[in-house]
């Protein structure tokens, strides 16, 4: 990993690094990165439009639970 050479590529490399010093990240490392940083929608158009729906169900229950309890303060509370 030390040779890559693009300004994209080492940035990604370097916050690797940072978050475990210990080890050289791999390539597995950067491919798992790049993935989180930047997902693709792959399927048939239903199973899409099925993920687009509960990755917008997830954020809406999200966002209201905010609004609810902004500083999650609750978040440790059983209910």
């Amino acid at each position: 990993m030390k040779d890559i050479e693009t300004n994209g590529g080492r940035s990604h490399i370097e916050w690797l690094r940072k978050r475990d010093p210990n080890r050289e990240p791999t390539v597995g490392d950067l491919g798992q990165l790049v993935a989180k940083r930047h997902p693709r929608l792959v399927g048939t158009p239903e199973q899409i439009d099925d993920a687009l729906a509960l990755w917008q169900q997830t954020r809406h229950r999200r966002r209201q639970s905010d609004q609810l309890d902004p500083a999650g303060l609750l978040s440790g509370v059983q209910r």
